[in-house]
């Protein structure tokens, strides 16, 4: 019978992958050469390719401009490079990860599984609990809240900004409804002469516009992700418990 891959959550942790946490799942013995030079380029590789793909947020670190720096920033195109032979090196550490499975066991580590828990993959789709019988209900409770979550945080992620900049120099207080936004759509230039600049105090080109069109959206997705947290966290020690117990049947 095989014996079921806890380290599986491992690989799939965003922190296992900036640190090379693999490194330290053990077989019986102490890592390999070959483990350790994977592990020494990897970490070098992304010493050199996260400066670089937040070079352009340096100086003002937001969600915002992180992101922006990330996927068009300057040095966006080195650092995705880098980040691909990086990525090629985890594909070949979780191949031998695999071939070593099949002559001996992947000894449980209740440190590393934790820490494979800090992770947002793991949390949305809760893969550490995935393939677990007892845990069937709490697996598919968290996948469907934490997408539904999800999805609203990226609906509103998507459509923030656009709609931000058509209707964000509507002041606040004068906004009741959608039938408020009657006077226009804002303009490209903030200090423009555009007639609905004129339509004080319903509306104010010179300041920066509104970022909380979306607010209510964003709290309400957050407060249904949030609901899983505790429920993902809490099921931590089943999940090992049942690890534990399948790899000594199968041994």
């Amino acid at each position: 019978m095989a014996q079921p891959d806890w380290a599986q959550s491992v690989f799939t942790s965003e922190v296992a992958f900036l640190l090379h946490l693999p490194l330290f799942l053990s077989y019986g013995g102490s890592p390999s050469r070959t483990d350790c030079a994977l592990f020494a380029a990897r970490v070098g590789v992304h010493t050199i390719a996260v400066p670089l793909l937040l070079w352009d947020a340096r100086h003002n670190m937001s969600f915002a401009t992180a992101a922006t720096s990330v996927f068009a920033g300057t040095y966006s195109h080195i650092g995705g490079i880098l980040l691909a032979v990086s990525a090629a090196l985890y594909a070949v550490t979780y191949i031998m990860h695999v071939l070593r499975r099949r002559a001996r066991p992947c000894v449980i580590q209740p440190v590393l599984f934790g820490i494979a828990h800090l992770s947002v993959i793991n949390f949305l789709l809760d893969l550490p609990g995935r393939g677990i019988p007892s845990q069937r209900r709490s697996h598919l409770l968290l996948v469907v809240v934490n997408l539904v979550g999800g999805l609203i945080l990226v609906v509103t992620a998507v459509t923030a900004t656009p709609l931000r900049n058509a209707w964000g120099c509507y002041a606040p207080e004068y906004v009741q409804t959608v039938k408020d936004y009657n006077r226009g759509i804002c303009p490209d230039d903030h200090s423009s002469s555009a007639n609905i600049c004129t339509e004080r105090p319903y509306t104010n080109c010179e300041e920066e516009f509104q970022d909380d069109i979306f607010a209510r959206e964003i709290h309400y997705g957050l407060q249904i992700c949030s609901f899983a947290v505790p429920i993902y966290l809490l099921t931590l020690s089943t999940k090992l418990a049942f690890y534990k117990r399948k790899i000594k049947a199968d041994t």
